[in-house]
């Protein structure tokens, strides 16, 4: 048997592709292989971590360590997220999973990489150093039947050219807030893929006051930043309106919308399958963070997913 493990290959997508659809064929989930061809487009993509497993010629086995910039204990960090990793299911249970992970994890740790960070199965990754229960669930549940609609405020479609007013948007709204992915200034970071998600900007005289990514069947909200207090409760009144009037807002309660925008409940909970790695344990931040986790202390981190990240809900 001729195994190695290398950087993947434009010639290779074709290959990985299936290698993934037939990873997940009993799961009819597809979505995998679309969330691959997304992070390939993505600014911070690096194809020396996007890896496959290649036997006799033959690729079985794929994993993509995805780059991103990181707010933990208030500093910015480079952290990757492990989504997704497949192996060809006539191969799977001889440790070529296990091959690319560690791989992995020795290229991001020599690219300077601090942490990485997977939701995935809480038996199978803690092998290979991921501690369970990291993050999962932060927000404040909102009753929105308090607030009022500013008709000054008018709401927009994402467009091409509002990227950077979004990210100086988030990081405005969202300062405070720990273990928080801070959106880039490339398009795909703010308008969702899936047609069951929609993203609106919301503003009036050529300027940005407010931002809402929400699922639209359900209203389920996925990215919420706002200027300040009036445009924050404008936009909660823009949502009651379609969906009732209670809501879970996924900011932290220590950032700037959650000290002073905001009025409601925290709601936080740690997930089981919501794993850190660290790869580089002279990182104060980060391994404080996880020794606070680890002794149940502190608020679990916001880890809002970017847009990209909307590939399975249907219209």
């Amino acid at each position: 048997m001729n195994m190695s493990i290398r950087s993947e290959h434009i010639g290779d997508y074709n290959q990985v592709a299936e290698v993934i659809f037939d990873a997940f064929a009993r799961e009819n989930y597809t979505c995998e292989a679309i969330l691959v061809d997304v992070h390939r487009r993505g600014r911070n993509f690096d194809p020396n971590l996007s890896l496959v497993a290649e036997l006799d010629g033959r690729i079985v086995g794929h994993c993509l360590f995805y780059p991103h910039q990181i707010v933990v204990g208030g500093e910015q960090l480079t952290g990757v997220a492990l989504a997704p990793i497949a192996v060809a299911p006539k191969f799977q249970g001889r440790g070529i999973g296990g091959m690319l992970i560690e791989e992995g994890h020795r290229r991001a740790r020599e690219k300077g990489h601090k942490f990485a960070f997977l939701l995935g199965h809480p038996e199978y990754y803690p092998r290979f150093g991921y501690k369970p229960g990291m993050f999962g669930e932060c927000a404040i549940e909102v009753d929105c039947s308090q607030y009022e609609l500013d008709p000054d405020l008018k709401d927009n479609l994402v467009f091409l050219g509002a990227s950077d007013i979004l990210t100086s948007l988030w990081q405005y709204s969202h300062a405070g807030a720990d273990l928080a992915i801070v959106p880039g200034n490339q398009l795909q970071e703010w308008k969702p893929n899936a047609a069951g998600v929609d993203a609106r900007v919301f503003g009036g005289d050529n300027k940005c006051a407010g931002y809402l990514r929400f699922v639209k069947k359900t209203g389920e909200i996925k990215e919420f930043a706002a200027r300040g207090k009036f445009a924050s409760e404008h936009m909660l009144a823009w949502w009651a309106n379609q969906y009732g009037t209670t809501c879970r807002v996924p900011v932290h309660p220590d950032s700037r919308c959650g000290r002073e925008m905001l009025s409601g409940k925290p709601v936080l909970h740690r997930w089981g399958a919501a794993m850190i790695k660290i790869l580089d344990n002279s990182c104060q931040e980060i391994v404080h963070y996880c020794q606070c986790m680890d002794a149940g202390n502190g608020k679990p981190g916001l880890m809002n997913w970017p847009a990209f990240y909307d590939v399975t809900e249907e219209a």
